[in-house]
């Protein structure tokens, strides 16, 4: 992926960056969709509206293009979740599978679900720290 590039930004930039996506047509092949939002850290945000017509915000993992499993109301409650994560040592990985059996990533998801300003009823059932089911805005 070409967001290595964007990772590792000391402030929030604007950028566009490549995110995956479950292919509607064939739910087992995964499509990349160009982002454009901003970026710091080891993570994307960017606004779109969810399929309810409500607007929110979306957090990318950089390194592996997954989103995380919430939808929040606000660029500053997306902002808050994402720099909350940044420090857990999971987020450095680019492997989804390694990273989700990181010693990390049971924090990580605890703090995803309990993020202040998320859609919880958003939330993925099987409990991933992100997901692949990205829509373009």
């Amino acid at each position: 992926m070409r967001n290595r590039d964007l990772i590792g930004k000391p402030d929030w930039t604007p950028a566009t960056y490549e995110a995956v996506a479950a292919d509607r047509i064939a739910p087992n092949q995964v499509i990349v969709i160009m982002i454009t939002g901003e970026v710091r850290g080891a993570f994307g945000i960017d606004p779109r509206t969810a399929d309810d017509g409500m607007p929110v915000w979306i957090i990318t993992h950089l390194a592996t293009g997954h989103r995380l499993p919430r939808e929040f109301l606000s660029r500053d409650a997306a902002v808050a979740c994402a720099q909350t994560l940044e420090g857990l040592a999971c987020w450095t990985m680019d492997d989804p599978g390694q990273m989700l059996s990181h010693p990390d990533a049971r924090l990580a998801r605890r703090l995803v679900a309990s993020a202040p300003g998320s859609r919880a009823d958003r939330a993925e059932p099987s409990g991933n720290v992100f997901r692949s089911g990205v829509e373009p805005s």
